[in-house]
Protein backbone atom coordinates (compact mmCIF):
# COMPACT_ATOMS: atom_id res chain seq x y z
CA UNK A 1 0.00 0.00 0.00
CA UNK A 2 1.51 3.31 -1.39
CA UNK A 3 -0.05 6.34 1.24
CA UNK A 4 0.22 10.06 0.33
CA UNK A 5 1.32 13.09 2.65
CA UNK A 6 -2.46 13.60 3.39
CA UNK A 7 -2.92 9.89 5.04
CA UNK A 8 -0.50 11.48 7.79
CA UNK A 9 -2.91 14.15 9.06
CA UNK A 10 -4.48 12.26 11.53
CA UNK A 11 -1.04 11.60 13.46
CA UNK A 12 -1.00 13.78 16.49
CA UNK A 13 1.04 12.94 19.61
CA UNK A 14 1.58 9.33 20.19
CA UNK A 15 0.51 6.15 22.08
CA UNK A 16 3.36 4.47 21.50
CA UNK A 17 7.46 5.05 21.30
CA UNK A 18 9.06 2.45 18.87
CA UNK A 19 13.07 1.56 19.95
CA UNK A 20 15.52 1.69 16.89
CA UNK A 21 18.79 -0.72 16.98
CA UNK A 22 19.97 2.81 18.29
CA UNK A 23 18.96 2.40 21.87
CA UNK A 24 18.95 6.34 22.60
CA UNK A 25 16.75 6.78 19.47
CA UNK A 26 12.64 6.34 19.31
CA UNK A 27 9.87 7.23 16.53
CA UNK A 28 6.16 8.06 17.38
CA UNK A 29 2.76 6.07 16.04
CA UNK A 30 2.48 8.34 12.87
CA UNK A 31 6.24 7.41 11.96
CA UNK A 32 6.05 3.70 12.07
CA UNK A 33 2.74 4.30 9.73
CA UNK A 34 4.67 5.58 7.61
CA UNK A 35 7.30 3.10 7.74
CA UNK A 36 5.12 0.20 7.40
CA UNK A 37 2.90 1.70 4.30
CA UNK A 38 5.44 4.57 2.52
CA UNK A 39 6.74 1.50 -0.04
CA UNK A 40 5.88 -1.74 -1.76
CA UNK A 41 8.62 -3.04 0.86
CA UNK A 42 7.46 -0.63 3.75
CA UNK A 43 10.13 2.44 4.27
CA UNK A 44 12.41 0.99 7.57
CA UNK A 45 15.15 1.90 5.15
CA UNK A 46 14.27 5.24 5.57
CA UNK A 47 14.21 4.92 9.55
CA UNK A 48 17.27 3.14 9.01
CA UNK A 49 19.05 6.09 6.91
CA UNK A 50 18.38 8.67 9.64
CA UNK A 51 19.01 6.86 12.63
CA UNK A 52 22.85 6.06 11.08
CA UNK A 53 23.68 8.76 9.17
CA UNK A 54 21.62 11.81 9.36
CA UNK A 55 21.11 12.12 13.07
CA UNK A 56 24.95 10.86 13.69
CA UNK A 57 26.32 13.33 11.46
CA UNK A 58 23.60 16.12 13.01
CA UNK A 59 24.33 15.11 16.83
CA UNK A 60 24.93 18.32 18.07
CA UNK A 61 21.24 19.73 16.49
CA UNK A 62 18.78 19.90 19.68
CA UNK A 63 16.01 20.03 16.47
CA UNK A 64 16.48 18.42 13.17
CA UNK A 65 14.14 18.55 9.87
CA UNK A 66 14.59 15.76 7.38
CA UNK A 67 13.24 16.49 4.23
CA UNK A 68 12.04 13.67 1.95
CA UNK A 69 11.19 14.14 -1.87
CA UNK A 70 10.09 11.33 -3.91
CA UNK A 71 9.63 11.96 -7.44
CA UNK A 72 9.73 9.28 -10.82
CA UNK A 73 10.86 6.56 -8.25
CA UNK A 74 14.40 8.86 -7.18
CA UNK A 75 14.57 10.74 -3.49
CA UNK A 76 16.22 13.65 -2.15
CA UNK A 77 16.73 13.58 1.72
CA UNK A 78 17.99 16.74 2.95
CA UNK A 79 18.43 17.91 6.65
CA UNK A 80 17.84 20.99 7.99
CA UNK A 81 17.96 23.02 11.37
CA UNK A 82 13.96 24.55 10.86
CA UNK A 83 15.48 27.76 9.61
CA UNK A 84 16.25 26.62 6.42
CA UNK A 85 20.16 26.27 7.16
CA UNK A 86 20.98 23.17 5.01
CA UNK A 87 23.21 20.36 6.42
CA UNK A 88 23.28 17.66 4.54
CA UNK A 89 22.13 16.60 1.40
CA UNK A 90 21.49 12.42 -0.27
CA UNK A 91 20.14 11.30 -3.40
CA UNK A 92 18.76 7.97 -3.71
CA UNK A 93 18.76 6.76 -7.74
CA UNK A 94 16.19 4.46 -7.17
CA UNK A 95 12.98 4.05 -4.57
CA UNK A 96 9.59 2.53 -4.16
CA UNK A 97 8.79 5.17 -1.70
CA UNK A 98 5.49 6.49 -2.08
CA UNK A 99 5.77 9.99 -4.33
CA UNK A 100 5.43 12.86 -2.65
CA UNK A 101 6.76 15.51 -0.09
CA UNK A 102 7.33 14.24 3.52
CA UNK A 103 8.67 15.84 6.99
CA UNK A 104 10.14 14.74 9.66
CA UNK A 105 11.56 15.89 12.71
CA UNK A 106 14.13 14.82 15.20
CA UNK A 107 14.09 16.03 18.82
CA UNK A 108 15.35 15.85 22.29
CA UNK A 109 13.29 14.16 24.34
CA UNK A 110 12.25 11.91 27.50
CA UNK A 111 10.66 8.61 27.34
CA UNK A 112 10.66 7.71 31.43
CA UNK A 113 13.83 8.96 32.61
CA UNK A 114 15.76 8.28 29.40
CA UNK A 115 17.03 11.07 27.27
CA UNK A 116 16.56 10.37 23.72
CA UNK A 117 16.01 11.33 20.26
CA UNK A 118 12.66 11.56 18.98
CA UNK A 119 11.57 11.33 15.42
CA UNK A 120 7.83 12.07 14.61
CA UNK A 121 5.92 13.37 12.32
CA UNK A 122 5.51 17.68 12.14
CA UNK A 123 1.77 18.59 14.09
CA UNK A 124 -1.09 17.17 11.44
CA UNK A 125 0.98 15.26 9.31
CA UNK A 126 3.23 16.54 6.88
CA UNK A 127 3.00 20.30 5.77
CA UNK A 128 4.14 21.27 2.41
CA UNK A 129 7.62 21.88 2.49
CA UNK A 130 9.46 24.22 -0.68
CA UNK A 131 12.11 22.28 -2.45
CA UNK A 132 12.55 21.90 -6.20
CA UNK A 133 15.70 19.77 -6.21
CA UNK A 134 14.08 16.44 -9.00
Amino acid sequence: MNITPNDLQEFTGTENYFKTMDKSIVYTDGVQYFARNAGDQGAYWLLDMIVFDLIPNNRNEEFLVVEVVVKNDQAIIRTQDGNNNYFLKREILYTDLAEGEWKFYVENGMVGENEVKVILLPSGGCKKICVNCL
